[in-house]
């Protein structure tokens, strides 16, 4: 096989790995969004006086 067949299969399979890594690093800031909101909206539950469990 060519030398480029080999190129453009490694740039292929890093082109995937970083666009997974892309996903997955995309995930995690929501999730940090997520928990943000929900303290926030634990935050405010407790100043109204409501009793909320950790």
């Amino acid at each position: 096989m060519s030398q480029n067949y080999w190129s453009e299969s490694f740039k292929n399979l890093i082109d995937q790995r970083f666009n997974e890594l892309a996903r997955a690093a995309s995930l995690v800031e929501e999730v940090r969004i997520l928990r943000d909101k929900q303290a926030e909206i634990e935050a405010k539950l407790k100043q109204a006086g409501t009793c909320f469990p950790n």
